[in-house]
């Protein structure tokens, strides 16, 4: 399963990743993205992504 956020792609990343809607999952909000995941890709420069706190959800 991948978790996706981004709120100004979601309407157009639904229709051209319709192939693989079975595998998304869009998230609302960008700490619910990397809650219980083994990895996060970060392919943007916005702001509010830049200092997000990882350990927030660390399990160990």
């Amino acid at each position: 399963m991948l978790k996706v956020y981004d709120p100004r792609g979601c309407k157009e990343g639904t229709w051209r990743l319709q192939d693989i809607k079975d595998h998304l999952i869009w998230c609302e909000e960008n700490y619910e993205v990397i809650k219980n995941t083994d990895a996060a890709l970060i392919l943007t420069e916005w702001n509010k992504l830049r200092n997000l706190d990882f350990d927030k959800y660390d399990e160990h």
